[in-house]
């Protein structure tokens, strides 16, 4: 199946240690000042490359549905194995899922198709619309502080950009993954992670499909180590 082309976004972090935010070391997003995105790299998330369907500036904040592609440090296949065309993860893959599943819990976002693969993830981030536009404060890497009327009446939220729930996740995950092996601080995921911003319902389902189908696709998976033998 041809997919959409992917971008390549890059974040400054690989898996290591939780990074410490103004708020203490935890999964609740970061809230980034300046003197933090001019200090060390460690701290900085850069936003992704538009290349194809998104302009220059593109806002990754904004609503939207997001396919995401994340990869394992030098593609180690750590998270299980495929037989008969299923995933069969291990308590490290059960780990990156439970960090997925927990992401609506710390991010104005929903989640759709999600897969765990032996050395890395694909998954749907919906950033979802708000019922009136909203009145925004702050730009750049800050999250933008939104005033909105929602499903339960007013109420002011942080939306933080896309690179910031990937920036959370892999940071998390990694945590939990180098807890059960006792390998604090070991880097997890690569630096970079692909996206892309799907326009329309034909995108949507043509990449659920997709990602539905890797484990019976694995075997010829450009990420797959022991492909073709």
């Amino acid at each position: 199946m041809r997919l959409p082309a992917h971008r390549e976004a890059t974040d400054s972090v690989g898996g290591g240690k939780p990074v410490r935010t103004a708020s203490g070391a935890g999964f609740r997003p970061a809230t980034y000042s300046a003197s933090l995105l001019r200090g060390p790299a460690r701290y900085r998330v850069e936003p992704p490359t538009p290349v194809g369907g998104a302009p220059p500036g593109y806002d990754y904040s904004l609503p939207g549905r997001y396919f995401v592609t994340i990869c394992t440090k030098y593609r180690q296949e750590i998270f299980g194995v495929v037989q008969d065309g299923q995933i069969r993860l291990n308590v490290f893959g059960e780990a990156v899922r439970k960090c997925w599943f927990d992401l609506p819990n710390h991010y104005y976002c929903t989640l759709d198709v999600f897969a765990v693969m032996p050395n890395h993830i694909h998954g749907i981030i919906v950033i979802p619309e708000l019922l009136h536009p909203p009145h925004t404060a702050g730009g750049g890497l800050n999250p933008r502080l939104r005033e909105a009327e929602t499903q339960s009446g007013v109420e002011t939220m942080h939306i933080y950009p896309l690179t910031e729930m990937i920036r959370g996740f892999k940071t998390f995950s990694a945590a939990a993954v180098n807890r059960l092996k006792g390998t604090r601080g070991a880097p997890l995921w690569q630096t970079s992670f692909h996206e892309h911003v799907l326009r329309g319902t034909s995108d949507l389902e043509m990449v659920r499909e997709y990602i539905r189908l890797n484990p019976i696709n694995w075997y010829r998976d450009s990420k797959n180590s022991r492909r073709g033998r």
